[in-house]
């Protein structure tokens, strides 16, 4: 059993600021894992059954302008699929490309 095979339980928040001065705050409502001082955002881990209300916490924060829930949870990491479909084609283009040339070398 991998650490991978549980659904994660934290979910990320995308913190834009108007400035960044009071970032330290952040710290007390998740894990702040990156702080972007040109752009004015931070990135910050939370448990995910206490993502709403963090939100909403850091939303009447007077340094917030807004905050995000990160849509990465939502996507699909599984990549096979698309991989297997990409070798298929790559083979059926091999296979045309040298039929191809076999028909111009017996012309």
């Amino acid at each position: 059993m991998s650490i991978y095979d549980n659904q994660q339980t934290r979910q990320e928040l995308i913190v834009w600021m108007y400035s960044n001065k009071k970032v330290k705050q952040l710290q007390k409502y998740g894990f702040v894992y990156y702080i972007s001082k040109k752009m004015k955002y931070a990135v910050l881990y939370t448990d995910i059954n206490d993502a709403e209300p963090v939100q909403r916490n850091l939303e009447k924060l007077h340094f917030v302008r807004e905050v995000e829930i990160s849509p990465r949870q939502s996507m699909t990491t599984d990549y096979t699929a698309s991989f297997d479909a990409y070798v298929e084609k790559v083979k059926a283009e091999k296979n045309a490309n040298s039929e191809q040339s076999q028909v111009e070398i017996h012309s």
